[in-house]
Order: structure tokens, then C-alpha cells, then sequence
């Protein structure tokens, strides 16, 4: 990225997320693991799939994510960034539906950023958060740190992605 003065400017940096933003197409897939409505799959034009998919048949106040593979900044700027924004334009407060899939196998170090400024950058803008996961570091994490979060944090097993489903959704 280029810099002024050590920092980036506001135009590169918007520069910078379109350009990610638009090296994604969509695909409309119609099976969601756990049987959960359908999702949109966003998959790099140069055809490396993309590891964050975005689950549909959510209400509109809940950005309801699945992580695949190995997630990079790229997946953050591409998806969870535009799709978290959009959400906070419409809704005081939002509700996240997070999901690692059984073959999820970490974060780069970019994507590690991009989560804790995620979180951290809207912190009373956020109703509660659904983390559903078989990775025990990530378990691990959440009972940990997330009492950090100024909302309800609930952990799921993916064997219990249906009861997550019903509490991410239920009135408060």
C-alpha cells in the first residue's frame, strides 16, 4: 500500500477494498452445511475459491458467516467487512452468526487483524454473536475473551448449529 506521510490515505484505502471487493463474483449454491437455508459463496475471479461464505435466509440484522480453509485478510476485506458495514447502515445494532466448517483450518495473520478491529470498531453496535465451532482453539478463545464483547456470546458445536440458528434469530 502506498503511504503518505506514514499513513495511508482515505482514497488509497477505499482504492485498495474495491479493487479486493471486485475480485469476487458470486455463485448462488443451494446446499448450506446443517441444512440451514442457502448461502451465497463468493469465489476470487482467478478461481480460488474464497473461504468465507456468506449464509442467507438470515433476517436482515444478522451477518451469518461460514469459514472454510484457511481465511486471509483478502476473505475479511472481500466479504465480512462490505457484508458487516451494509448491516450497521440499516441497524442500530447487529447480530453475528459465525461458523467454521469441519474442514476450517486457521487464520493468516492479516485476518487475525482484520477480526479484532472488526469487533472492536463498533463495540456498542453489536446485539449478540453466535460462534459455532468444533476448533478448540477457537472454543478456547471464546470462553476466554468473550466476556470482552459488550453483548451475549453463545458457543455452539456444529452439532448444534440449528439451536444456534434459533438464538441468533430470537426476539431479546
Amino acid at each position: 500500500m502506498n503511504t503518505i506521510k506514514g499513513t495511508a490515505s482515505l482514497r488509497q484505502v477505499k482504492n485498495e477494498q474495491e479493487a479486493v471487493r471486485s475480485s469476487f463474483r458470486i455463485q448462488w449454491c443451494d446446499a448450506v452445511p446443517s441444512g440451514i437455508g442457502r448461502k451465497m459463496e463468493l469465489s476470487k475471479r482467478d478461481g480460488e475459491r474464497s473461504m468465507i461464505e456468506i449464509l442467507k435466509n438470515f433476517p436482515d440484522n444478522v451477518v451469518a458467516l461460514s469459514c472454510t480453509g484457511q481465511v486471509t485478510k483478502e476473505d475479511y476485506d472481500g466479504i465480512l467487512v462490505p457484508a458487516i458495514l451494509e448491516a450497521l447502515k440499516r441497524h442500530d445494532k447487529i447480530r453475528l452468526f459465525y461458523q467454521t466448517s469441519a474442514d476450517f483450518t486457521g487464520y493468516n495473520p492479516g485476518a487475525i487483524w482484520e477480526d479484532l478491529k472488526i469487533g472492536v470498531e463498533h463495540p456498542t453496535r453489536w446485539e449478540r454473536v453466535a460462534v459455532v465451532t468444533d476448533v478448540n482453539w477457537i472454543a478456547k478463545m471464546m470462553r476466554i475473551f468473550g466476556f470482552l464483547m459488550p453483548c451475549p456470546v453463545k458457543l455452539f458445536p456444529l452439532s448444534a448449529t440449528a439451536q444456534a440458528h434459533a438464538w441468533i434469530i430470537a426476539a431479546s
